[in-house]
């Protein structure tokens, strides 16, 4: 293969998980956010003390401002959201800084199979529509600091220049105007773009590797299956394939699975949807299984499986 094809083939790879990234980062951001609004929580009620300052409080049994009832009564789950709410923010800016690298390093070659197959120029379309539009959200940073810049100067994403946006001051944007059919938009721009990537892999020489694909289904030598997982079980194993030798602990399943406290996240919760991950994979023929090793979830291969029966 000449270099010049390996450098579109690297560029592809790190395109797509790019774009993957920032997806899943997007889930997690929303779902945090939309969990702390179900909870009752206005803006308002952060006038006095933060979460964190609350929590600590009420911990050490000091002296508590006059807040709603409510708020204190929920307030562990308050408290784990607004963490989770955190790690997603600044997991999202990463992503955001990765992408715009990988967009940036893109080859000629590459973005012109890419524009043939949307029938636009791609990599302007892209950043027009997904991009850019990740910094219309109002939680990846409050303001940059980089006031000697014109705007068109500041890059995607943040950095240690930069100030995450309180939990106080989302909660008053998305009192004013709600952020989720502009979240909802741009997952599914997301996998428009990833689909666009995935229809030149023969071309740039990228196999699409299998594993899971939204929404809640996996790609097996190529093809996508017909039947899907709970959305709780593809999360399960969403998670533990893109894992470091695909384990992680109950607890961390909890944070990025379940969004609970691994207390009422055991052995017996987590079983209930691994047990539903491998039925889906014997019935679809797929040689992995979901186990528990101590207070480990561990995702490993098996024998070679026949192809699904088909009606």
């Amino acid at each position: 293969m000449p270099e010049m094809d390996e450098e579109v083939r690297l560029v592809w790879i790190a395109l797509t998980q790019s774009i993957r990234s920032t997806r899943f980062m997007l889930l997690k951001l929303g779902g945090a956010l939309h969990a702390i609004q179900s909870l009752g929580v206005r803006s308002s009620d952060f006038r006095a003390l933060s979460v964190d300052e609350l929590w600590r409080r009420r911990e050490n049994q000091e002296p508590l401002p006059d807040v709603p009832r409510t708020l204190l009564e929920d307030l562990d789950s308050l408290k784990m959201w607004s963490d989770i709410l955190r790690k997603s923010q600044r997991g999202l800016g990463r992503c955001s800084t990765e992408l715009n690298s990988a967009v940036t390093a893109m080859p000629e070659e590459l973005v012109t199979l890419l524009s043939g197959v949307r029938c636009a120029p791609w990599r302007a379309h892209f950043r027009r529509y997904y991009a850019d539009r990740l910094l219309d959200l109002p939680n990846l940073v409050l303001k940059f600091r980089m006031a000697h810049l014109c705007e068109e100067a500041i890059p995607p994403g943040y950095d240690e220049s930069s100030t995450l946006a309180s939990l106080p001051y989302l909660l008053a944007h998305s009192e004013v105007c709600t952020p989720f059919p502009h979240w909802s938009r741009l997952l599914r721009r997301a996998d428009s773009y990833v689909a666009d990537l995935h229809a030149i892999a023969d071309d740039v020489g990228a196999a699409i590797p299998d594993g899971p694909v939204p929404p809640n289904r996996w790609r097996r030598d190529g093809i996508v299956t017909a039947q899907g997982m709970t959305p709780l079980s593809w999360k399960l194993v969403t998670f533990l394939w893109e894992r470091y030798r695909r384990a992680g602990t109950i607890e961390e399943c909890a944070d990025a699975v379940f969004g609970e406290d691994s207390r009422t996240v055991d052995k017996t919760r987590t079983g209930s949807h691994r047990k539903k991950v491998n039925e889906f994979f014997r019935s679809n023929g797929i040689g992995w299984k979901v186990k528990t090793e101590g207070d480990y979830v561990v995702m490993e291969p098996v024998a070679p499986l026949a192809s699904p029966p088909t009606d």
